[in-house]
């Protein structure tokens, strides 16, 4: 979990059932899905050529739909925004 707000919250509410991470990058290596829950400033300009090389599945949730779905596609992921049809 990758949440520069609300960190320390979640390491009270969830203490050992979440991996925490400082660093976005450290957070998405190896995932199988990248899930972007908030639209902090990390999440707008994550560098998709290099998320790509560091994640295991390229899919990203996108549940504040703050990418562009045809630049993630561009890069090689599978782009889910929440509340947009598949075709989208």
């Amino acid at each position: 979990m990758h949440d520069p707000k609300a960190l320390e919250g979640a390491r009270k509410a969830l203490r050992s059932m979440v991996r925490y991470c400082n660093d976005i990058y450290e957070c998405i290596r190896d995932v199988e899905a990248i899930i972007i829950a908030t639209d902090w400033p990390e999440c707008r300009k994550l560098d998709l050529d290099r998320a790509k090389n560091l994640v295991h599945t390229p899919l990203i949730v996108d549940r504040r739909r703050i990418l562009i779905p045809e630049h993630a596609r561009s890069k090689g992921f599978e782009y889910l925004g929440i509340g947009l049809s598949p075709e989208y």
